[in-house]
């Protein structure tokens, strides 16, 4: 707790600066890494399978169940320890979900999600090149996915060394497969943690916290952009509506008109 994670973090980011700059592991380190002592949601452990799991949306019901690393902060700027480390990585690959007929879809966030895609495509095409180019899916695929809602959401975990399959609860899951992004809460599409992990996770990218920031950043526009269009139907709505009622008048009154004519003519 407080500065003894920042003393945690700042051990392993020095760790990789000097493994790093070794042109080879000398013998008594290999044999030592892989019982350096690791803080994980069970605690200490010198023990091993120690997973290393990127995902926040996973780290909670699978921690619960197996040892899962936490150094302190994004494990992927630890990439080049986990051999060293005998870490095992888990990614978003390794799961898929359970009973997805359960889940419903919500159409207002499956707008949401295509117009936040573009939006998220341009930004990065602008600005990360690299990163937009890491993308695991084409950027068509990924603005069609449909977003569909599971208070219940559950996945099945393989990889895990040693034991069958886990079943563990998590708040997001994208399915490049099926085309759906998967949601415990439909108000986690908006959220960095939420859904911005989840788009994430479909890229091949490092800095899957940045990815997920810039999807917030392109949700917030989406939304902004989506209450500007509905201002500019309303108000084209109520021009429509007003001239259809003019018209009405005008026809109204040359109806009057002709009939008083119509009834002068009569006299």
């Amino acid at each position: 707790e407080g500065d003894d994670v920042l003393v945690l973090l700042e051990t392993f980011r020095l760790l990789a600066e000097r493994l790093t700059a070794l042109p080879e592991l000398p013998r008594r380190l290999t044999r030592r890494l892989p019982t350096i002592a690791l803080w994980t949601t069970h605690g200490w452990t010198t023990e091993r399978p120690v997973y290393a799991v990127e995902d926040p949306a996973l780290v909670d019901g699978l921690g619960a169940e197996v040892p899962v690393w936490q150094p302190g902060g994004e494990v992927a700027q630890f990439e080049s320890l986990l051999a060293p480390l005998r870490v095992t990585r888990l990614t978003a690959k390794e799961t898929t979900v359970v009973d997805p007929e359960s889940a419903l879809r919500d159409d207002d966030a499956t707008e949401l999600v295509a117009a936040a895609v573009s939006l998220l495509q341009d930004d990065l095409a602008r600005n990360e090149p690299q990163m937009a180019r890491a993308l695991g899916v084409a950027w068509d695929r990924l603005r069609e996915f449909e977003v569909r809602i599971d208070p219940d959401l559950r996945v099945r975990v393989d990889g895990v060394i040693g034991r069958p399959p886990l079943v563990v609860e998590v708040a997001t899951k994208a399915e490049v497969v099926s085309g759906v992004l998967y949601l415990r809460d439909n108000r986690l599409v908006r959220q960095v943690e939420g859904g911005g992990r989840a788009v994430a996770s479909l890229f091949a990218s490092p800095d899957q916290r940045g990815l997920a920031q810039a999807w917030l950043a392109a949700c917030v526009a989406a939304d902004e952009g989506r209450t500007a269009q509905r201002l500019r139907l309303a108000e084209q709505d109520a021009a429509e509506e007003l001239a259809r009622r003019e018209q009405e008048m005008e026809r109204r009154t040359a109806a009057l008109g002709q009939e008083i004519a119509t009834r002068q003519e009569g006299r």
